[in-house]
């Protein structure tokens, strides 16, 4: 089986527990067919909250405007210490 692959929901119908372990195993998905055109895919929970996440940061202006923001400031190399940020050395793990 391969990541990503097209299937006929017949087949989909007949694999579904396979589909399943290889989504949440191996974050693979599956477009799932019917009458020849693509009308479902099949993704992990995992990768269907991370989806929804993102989703969420880029539809917040400001998030997004602050994640340009220090991506521009990584580039330049111009980096902030867990103490320069909140004021106090990170916590021992």
């Amino acid at each position: 089986m391969e990541k990503n692959k097209v299937l006929p929901v017949t087949d989909a119908r007949k694999k579904l527990y396979t589909l399943i372990k290889a989504c949440d195993d191996r974050a693979w998905s599956f477009v799932i067919t019917a009458g020849g055109r693509a009308v479902a895919r099949l993704i992990g929970e995992q990768e269907y909250e991370s989806l929804l996440e993102t989703l969420e940061v880029l539809s917040d202006k400001k998030q997004v405007e602050r994640l340009a923001s220090a991506l521009k400031h990584v580039q330049k190399g111009k980096l902030y210490s867990h103490e320069d940020v909140f004021g106090h050395s990170q916590p021992k793990a």
